[in-house]
């Protein structure tokens, strides 16, 4: 159950067998049906979860009513929201099972402890929001840039695990194109193959 995350922690930094003990006891196993809401508008985040199996989506609702998909994570992945759980206000966005999950959840106030602790989860997390915001910036510039056929293969190339498992209308949202625009385009790519 705890492999992954101890691969996942000691990628870019070594740990002693104690440090990653004591990280574990700092988590909390959870077993999720799909469908199971983690966040809704209006909560406010208080932790971080690490997923073992499944998968969630993160999007949020515009004013037109419209789902838009601003995260889809697979295993070891970390999703939660980081505006709510730093400024204590309120999320505007869902997260949602996709996939039944079981998931690690580590508290904003046990992750508080942890990093007075052992001080180098500084550096794991500091990594982990270096990433986050380099993989947000390449995504808006692909949205804002690419054709819908060069999103979509953007898209398999990036995440080849995700292309089988996802729903199309939630990859269409994620790569900012309608599923009726998807599914032309998915025509055209298996025609020309």
């Amino acid at each position: 159950m705890f492999k992954l995350i101890e691969e996942n922690i000691s990628k870019n930094v070594h740990f002693t067998d104690e440090e990653v003990s004591q990280f574990k006891s700092f988590l909390v196993l959870k077993k999720l049906p799909k469908r199971h809401f983690l966040l809704k508008p209006g909560d406010i985040c208080t932790f971080e979860t690490f997923i073992v199996s499944g998968c969630i989506r993160k999007y949020y609702v515009d004013p037109q009513g419209i789902e838009v998909t601003l995260m889809l994570a697979i295993e070891d992945y970390w999703v939660g929201d980081l505006d709510s759980a730093t400024n204590h206000t309120p999320t505007k966005i869902y997260l949602e099972t996709i996939e039944p999950c079981t998931v690690l959840e580590l508290s904003s106030a046990s992750k508080e402890k942890l990093l007075v602790q052992i001080p180098k989860f500084e550096r794991i997390f500091r990594i982990m929001l270096q990433n986050n915001v380099a993989k947000y910036q390449d995504r808006l510039i692909t949205i804002l840039s690419k054709s819908a056929t060069e999103k979509y293969l953007d898209f398999m190339d990036t995440y080849p695990k995700f292309v089988n498992r996802i729903p199309q209308i939630y990859i269409a949202s994620f790569i900012g194109i309608s599923p009726e625009f998807l599914s032309k385009v998915r025509k055209k790519l298996a025609t020309q193959h």
